[in-house]
């Protein structure tokens, strides 16, 4: 699994990606909150979808989907109802 992040400056159009590599086993990675706030939603996001858990965030928790679901819903070992059994 991979976070990826892309940071713009509008006044000189330079663009950094930034690739982070996070074992599918124990998705951990830092949070990046205190140096760009606006990472806050899309890691909250990415924890929602994902199951990625950032460390250190100020408030890691679901936006949509109920606190007792226990489901990633877009990881690929996410089955949906009706898929076939490998």
């Amino acid at each position: 699994m991979q976070t990826v992040y892309h940071i713009t400056n509008y006044l000189t159009g330079m663009v950094v990606e930034i690739t982070a590599d996070i074992p599918n086993d124990d998705p951990h990675i830092r949070s990046v909150t205190d140096i760009w706030e606006g990472a806050n939603w899309h890691e909250r996001e990415a924890y929602e979808l994902f199951g990625i858990i950032f460390d250190n965030h100020p408030k890691l928790e679901r936006l949509l989907t109920p606190k007792s679901y226990e489901f990633y819903p877009f990881r690929k070992s996410y089955k949906l109802r009706g898929q076939p059994d490998e």
